[in-house]
């Protein structure tokens, strides 16, 4: 019998009603260990039709847990023997369900029991499923213990990624005194009391009940409770209780067998009576973590280790025990068994990282590391580049993953292997330029091709070369990105290394665009056809940022919204959330193109507010925000500009770096700074022409030839007919060819430069147009000490509604009828609240999913909630 728990139940009983006509749920069930959570879930589940579609996954307490165990159990409950298809990662198994849950005809129940302790690919799987859920027909529960769950732990960032709007959160409180009153109580025992020491928790309470002697003596703890109880049991029943709570997961009974014979059956039929222990799926489990944990409290240290021995031994003695490996590991450590750990844990880690679960990679080779001493050098070396790895892509970049690679390229130097020196060096590189160290990262990748120069050809060998590119087209040396590029790809070609020719491409294809070739698109094409072949999405996200890039800086705006969406939906389909993140950094840089100044600080707001994002992820944003907020003339320009400035320069990349520069001679123009605007195109004079892209250079010759500061067109930069008007002062005509160019705020200030006051009048009413209030300011100052009659309208505070209009092309209508998609109604439902015709919906649907590049409901619904301004 539940007790005041009525209201939580009529909420799961709404949302579940609520699946068939809004679609999906997730509803968090959260509060202290012994609250409750199982016992209401399972109440309400009781209470279905006997035909309702239930699955349940379970999450362990696991030293590292089990990658995606809970998710697995989930989907062996609803497809049996199912394997999938795709690629391995928590997005394969995401993507499997996700089509069953699309494919099924009645609502679906999923619960995940104890989130608290869950691993990272299940984590994954939840964001994935929990950002889709209102385009799929399942309640999905989640029960975690909210006081285990702080900000920084993984489970509140997954929460922190779904939708406010996807989810709601049931939080038990604990029972009041007139809630224990209704329970049995024993004569003479007062429900205040109980109250008083168990604060109304209710396995608490439940436990100091079935004591016999608490009518007499009520014990003080859950532990005191527990241990009244098994005290009083044979011996024999104890160590068997004691050595089933070694081990954390649902016990299997050929487990309980090897350790424990004959007597295990009997043993197993009184524990279940007495409670202590239940069956769940054939298998058995304690009744609650708490009793598990006062039991195994019972055993002094040295008994710990010898029972984890013994199960470790009955492990190994199983058939089939590589599916379980995650336990071997647990018990392994437990019993310190340094040889069994440094066998088990890298293939537990190696199994872990294939299902996407790289923390629990990391925590398993951690585990390793621990017993690294009896490792032999090879060993240790693989082990100490395993976890670099791992932890790097999962945890962190710190100084301990780049303390790793160093320990690891010292061992493998004393093995004479060169080829796994010049892999770690690449590595260490790599580590390096994500932290924005561009110094070093240049160093170690000099060292790495140094290295590997001697080798025969070898897929590491030629990604060191492909490495060398990249960061030669990062530096804006197209013709040495090349080079290294094509020794890359014909190294790759000839061993057989498709990840490396796909990079090799990617990168070779970009440094021939932004250098004029055409034949880079092509290249970068072939990279993005065959890293969806391969299934590399990393590096087909990077193609999607490359070409995105280069049509929005040559200004190729059609294009550039066409590859934008295509590749945020890309990015969202597969979960690269950094990926996303900065490619939304460029989209802002396309608004802010397009003169769409206050959209384009929305998007980058939509970054930098976005947390563990890296510096790199969060840059094109930043950098973007900051010349928008200095065009509409926000207070904050400033700082903005000089923390962008500040990340620009320590990435040390001229893609960055240059725009920066730019933007400062463009704020130097706008507030009359002629020193400031000589310092930072005197730094920008100190490089090579053939350094920047023709797009570059413009940008910057616009302002420092406005800002007084240069009035020379430099030699072997290609100029535009733009360009040229303007050095030649021919202000009107510099005007009419900046707009064919869809410069029109460069533009703008041509026309102010002719000094005329119809075209000054022009120039504000533009400015004014799309809110650069910035630019309007500086255009009065500019005039305070010239005799020029222009009557100047005041200027007009906040957005001119207006005048804006919808960046990606949605009418009114459709606008309306993309947030009643959004909201999880058919084509129906919104024909009926609109009163239009089905086919009238349709034919709105049909046009939104064309502007917005998706393929269907659930990528409008994921691109609305990355992209909130889209509405």
């Amino acid at each position: 019998m539940l007790i005041e728990r009525e209201k939580d139940l009529a909420a799961l009983n709404e949302h579940w009603a609520s699946v068939s006509g809004t679609g999906g749920r997730v509803v968090l069930v959260c509060g202290e260990a012994g609250i409750g959570k199982s016992s209401l879930v399972s109440h309400f589940m009781s209470t279905l039709e006997t035909d309702t579609k239930i699955a349940m996954g379970l999450c362990d307490p696991l030293s590292t847990p089990r990658p995606m165990g809970a998710i697995r159990e989930v989907q062996e409950q609803l497809r049996p023997n199912i394997q999938s298809d795709r690629a391995g990662g928590a997005g394969g198994s995401a993507d499997l369900l996700f089509d069953f849950f699309q494919a099924s005809n009645r609502p679906i129940i999923i619960f995940l029991e104890d989130m608290h302790w869950a691993d990272q690919g299940t984590l994954d799987w939840f964001k994935y499923i929990g950002r889709r859920i209102r385009a799929l027909p399942v309640l999905l529960i989640l029960s975690f213990r909210d006081d285990e769950v702080p900000l920084s732990h993984p489970l509140s960032s997954a929460i922190g990624q779904i939708p406010a709007s996807n989810y709601h959160r049931l939080q038990l409180s604990p029972l009041s005194v007139d809630g224990i009153s209704e329970m049995a109580l024993p004569d003479g025992v007062s429900a205040a009391a109980l109250y008083q020491t168990t604060g109304g928790n209710p396995f608490f309470v439940t436990e100091i009940l079935n004591d016999q002697d608490a009518s007499t003596d009520v014990p003080q703890s859950v532990k005191d409770a527990v241990n009244s109880r098994v005290n009083r049991l044979p011996r024999d029943l104890q160590s068997f209780l004691e050595m089933s709570a070694c081990h954390p997961t649902s016990i299997r009974t050929e487990i309980l067998h090897a350790l424990h014979g004959d007597y295990y059956t009997g043993a197993l039929a009184e524990a279940t009576r007495l409670k202590l222990l239940v069956a769940v799926q054939g298998h058995f489990r304690f009744r609650h973590e708490l009793a598990r944990l006062a039991i195994y409290a019972r055993l002094s240290a040295s008994e710990r280790q010898a029972a984890h021995a013994r199960i470790l031994k009955a492990l190994l003695k199983q058939p089939g025990q590589a599916f379980k490996i995650d336990e071997i590991v647990h018990h392994a450590d437990g019993a310190q068994d340094s040889k069994k750990v440094l066998e088990y844990a890298p293939i537990a880690a190696t199994q872990a990282a294939e299902l996407g679960a790289h923390r629990e990679a990391a925590q398993h080779l951690a585990a390793a590391i621990r017993y690294i001493d009896s490792a032999t050098t090879e060993k240790a070396a693989q082990i100490y580049q395993d976890w670099a790895y791992e932890a790097g892509l999962a945890l962190r970049i710190d100084d301990d993953v780049i303390e790793a690679r160093r320990l690891a390229i010292t061992l493998w130097r004393t093995l004479g292997r060169s080829d796994k020196v010049g892999e770690n060096l690449r590595w260490l590189s790599r580590l390096h330029w994500y932290r924005g160290e561009a110094v070093k990262a240049n160093t170690y990748v000099d060292e790495a091709v140094k290295v590997l120069e001697s080798d025969e050809a070898s897929p590491e060998k030629a990604m060191g070369f492909a490495i060398r590119s990249q960061f030669h087209m990062l530096q804006d040396r197209m013709d040495d990105s090349i080079r290294w590029g094509e020794r890359s790809l014909e190294m790759a070609r000839s061993v057989g290394a498709d990840d490396v020719e796909v990079h090799a491409l990617n990168t070779v294809g970009t440094a021939k665009l932004f250098r004029g070739d055409s034949a880079g698109e092509q290249m970068l094409l072939r990279s993005l056809d065959m890293a969806k072949r391969f299934k590399l999405h990393e590096q087909a996200a990077r193609v999607y940022t490359n070409l995105s890039e280069y049509a929005v800086e040559t200004r190729q705006f059609d294009k550039a919204e066409t590859l934008l969406n295509a590749g945020l939906a890309f990015d969202q389909e597969h979960d690269l959330d950094s990926w996303t993140y900065y490619l939304m950094g460029r989209q802002a840089q396309l608004r802010l193109g397009q003169q769409s100044y206050r959209q384009a600080c929305e998007i980058a707001d939509g970054v930098l507010n976005k947390e563990n994002q890296t510096l790199l992820m969060r840059l094109p944003a930043k950098i973007v925000k900051s010349r928008a907020l200095l065009r509409v003339g926000d207070k904050t320009a400033n700082e903005m500009i000089e923390g962008a400035l500040t990340d620009a320069l320590s990435v040390d990349e001229l893609q960055y770096t240059v725009v920066m520069r730019s933007i400062c001679i463009e704020r130097a123009f706008l507030t009359h700074d002629v020193e400031l605007a000589k310092y930072h195109f005197g730094e920008i004079s100190k490089l090579d022409g053939d350094m920047l892209s023709a797009e570059k250079w413009s940008d910057i010759l616009i302002w420092a030839y406005l800002a007084r500061v240069n009035d020379q067109l430099p030699e072997g930069v290609d100029t535009s007919a733009a360009l040229d008007a303007l050095y030649s002062a021919e202000w009107r005509e510099a005007a009419n060819l900046f707009e064919q160019d869809l410069l029109n705020y460069e533009a703008a200030w041509c026309r102010c430069m002719t000094e005329e006051a119809s075209e000054i009048q022009r120039a504000d009413q533009y400015f004014a147009a799309i809110e650069a209030t910035g630019a309007q300011k500086s255009l009065r100052r500019f005039l305070a000490n010239k005799d020029i009659d222009a009557d100047l309208s005041p200027i007009v505070r906040g957005p001119n509604k207006k005048t804006r209009q919808n960046a990606y092309g949605l009418t009114g209508k459709e606008q309306v009828v993309l947030a009643k998609v959004v909201e999880g109604a058919s084509n129906a439902m919104i024909a009926s609240e609109l009163s239009r015709s089905v086919r009238t919906i349709e034919n709105h649907v049909s046009a939104i999913l064309s502007k917005l590049n998706a393929a269907n409901r659930v990528e409008l619904i994921l691109r609305t909630q990355s992209e909130p301004w889209i509405l």
